[in-house]
């Protein structure tokens, strides 16, 4: 009894650790990286040989999910905002980027939403790179843009980056500020997938295998709790018998 208690133990601890293992693998490959463009780069110097150069690299993911295609294709549910900055100089001091922000346009309804990613950051050192990431599900950023996120019919959204480093020249004294005003980078077509549900539901007619693999995880584990349970409670009902016997 004994035995086959451990190897029934064993049993449940190899296959909770398999479908917990299959859900890292399934999100570590949920999110799909969304072509980025080149380099946004801004120059600026002064008689007095005081120079800032930014350069700018906005990007996006989306997440595998039940609700929503992006460009006609796929089925998602989160959007992710990313953004690096360089910062080179030379004679220049207090360096900071007062803002590195991504705004995103809904052209079906004339609203603008501001996701600012760096905020208020000192720079370190010259050629010093500073990244920073949002997300946000899908049905709460169309839904801030002004569409109705339950909406079948496409809605677009235009993203433009904006950056903002300011410094003081150490010859001159005088401020000097590095800008990428708000500079077009992608447009994403959105359109909800009828009979889904935002973070959830019922699948669409194509899915991709990280989200299959993900909800097997979750499903898979929901369902041996009460097995473990159900074996746990047997066993010590078992035991306390043979102790009495």
């Amino acid at each position: 009894m004994a035995r086959r208690t451990l190897l029934v133990a064993g049993v449940l601890c190899v296959l909770a650790m398999a479908l917990v293992a299959l859900g890292q693998v399934a999100e570590q490959h949920s999110w799909e990286q969304l072509a980025s463009p080149a380099m946004f780069t801004s120059l600026v110097s002064s008689p007095s040989g005081e120079w800032i150069k930014i350069e700018v690299t906005p990007s996006q993911s989306i997440k595998w999910g039940h609700s929503y295609t992006v460009n006609g294709s796929g089925s998602y549910d989160t959007v992710r905002f990313e953004c690096s900055v360089t910062v080179t100089y030379q004679n220049v001091e207090n360096v900071m980027i007062d803002y590195a922000t991504i705004k995103a346009y809904g052209t079906g309804t004339g609203e603008t939403v501001y996701i600012t990613l760096i905020d208020d950051q000192a720079v370190s050192s010259s050629g010093e790179t500073y990244h920073n990431w949002l997300s946000q599900q899908i049905d709460a950023h169309l839904n801030a843009l002004g569409y109705n996120p339950f909406s079948t019919s496409d809605m677009e959204v235009k993203y433009y980056v904006g950056v903002r480093v300011v410094a003081t020249g150490s010859i001159s004294g005088e401020q000097i500020v590095a800008v990428i005003d708000y500079t077009w980078f992608k447009t994403l077509v959105y359109a909800y997938i009828s009979g889904s549900n935002p973070g959830g539901g019922s699948y669409p007619g194509f899915t991709s295998w990280p989200l299959v693999a993900r909800d097997v995880s979750f499903l898979g584990l929901l369902a041996l709790v009460p097995i473990t349970v159900l074996w746990a409670w047997r066993a010590l009902r078992g035991a306390r018998r043979g102790a009495r016997a």
